[in-house]
């Protein structure tokens, strides 16, 4: 059940008639392809080209960052799940935050989201927006939704509250990410138009505990693809750097060339962690086969991406350009897929 379709109250644009991205109840998949989410499967797919120029990656902030000191006028949507209130504890900074109580005990498995709009203005054109969050646990969606200058709205997938405690989390801004990513609702140009505007957050169920509370502080736009935030939960466990190994370079194959993602696949999650001496870039290949940099780590730093079992990944060394190896319960390989559904598979990048 994802808040892919069904608009907020208040707002100019009439709601669609159904949840498109609701998963079956048994099993947890993104929705089948519609106008609102994902491309449909029968567009041809060209043979990809690999490049070895390295994406361009940035992450200066432009002056948008939305706090919770002055808390404004938030609108509920259509689904009457929770509350959204100026709250005093817990706090990242300042002296206020927002804090949201849901509850999806009356929920069906259609609607069992909830979201908030607040609509405020984003200069220049941003391509990824950070949000601190006190995470409980529960495994729900967290997305973001935007506006575009033509009105159409966008979802922004920041991944699952699977932490508890405070944690800054990035959205990739993407006419074509993945589910829960996406088109919402409006025209249908199949581009974002700049400038846009931050307008909601949204709280989507797919398991997991039916009432929890949430807080959240200093939204942020920032232009460029995200850089990876060093923080505590991005470091191997053991808290030391990690180095390249001295042994020769591992040799990778590459059976999953040429592929594609593809629709009908089941959410699960891949831990990237960088055993090379330089930064890299994780690279997810859409259905277009069109190479995507999703993010940055610096040596010794880690990434959880929250993906699909038919989605496949690349990581790309930053300095030469050149596909890097990894090491997966598969072997040693240049393209991965996370096959098991539900899971967390661990990938080490080797030089």
């Amino acid at each position: 059940p994802t808040a892919t379709s069904v608009p907020p109250t208040n707002t100019p644009i009439p709601p669609t008639p159904t949840a498109t991205s609701v998963p079956p109840t048994d099993t947890p998949v993104p929705p089948t392809p519609t106008a609102t989410s994902i491309p449909p499967t029968d567009t041809p797919v060209p043979t990809p080209t690999i490049t070895k120029t390295p994406p361009v990656v940035s992450a200066s902030p432009t002056p948008e960052s939305i706090s919770f000191e002055q808390f404004g006028s938030w609108k509920r949507g259509d689904q009457p799940y929770g509350t959204f209130t100026q709250s005093t504890n817990p706090v990242k900074e300042g002296s206020f935050a927002g804090k949201l109580e849901y509850d999806f005990s009356a929920a069906t498995p259609a609607d069992d989201f909830v979201v908030f709009t607040h609509p405020i203005a984003a200069s220049g054109k941003p391509g990824s927006v950070q949000i601190w969050v006190y995470g409980d646990g529960s495994g729900h969606f967290l997305n973001i939704w935007i506006e575009d200058a033509n009105g159409e709205v966008w979802s922004v997938p920041t991944g699952t509250i699977t932490y508890t405690g405070w944690k800054q989390v990035t959205g990739v801004i993407d006419a074509n990410a993945p589910w829960p990513g996406g088109r919402v609702y409006g025209p249908d140009n199949g581009t974002i138009d700049y400038p846009i505007r931050f307008l909601g957050l949204v709280v989507d169920r797919i398991d997991g505990p039916k009432i929890g509370t949430l807080s959240f502080d200093n939204i942020t736009f920032s232009t460029g693809a995200p850089l990876a935030t060093p923080t505590a939960a991005s470091v191997p466990s053991t808290g030391t750097p990690v180095t390249t190994p001295t042994s020769p370079p591992v040799v990778a194959s590459d059976p999953l060339a040429g592929a594609c993602s593809t629709d009908g696949g089941e959410s699960n999650d891949i831990t990237f962690v960088n055993a090379t001496n330089d930064n890299v870039t994780g690279i997810w290949i859409d259905w277009d086969c069109i190479e995507s940099g999703r993010w940055t780590l610096a040596p010794g730093e880690s990434h959880t991406e929250h993906t699909f079992t038919t989605h496949p990944w690349h990581v790309r060394s930053e300095a030469t350009g050149e596909y890097l190896p990894m090491e997966t319960p598969l072997g040693v390989v240049l393209t991965y897929i996370n096959d098991t559904p539900g899971s967390n598979v661990t990938v080490t990048i080797r030089q």
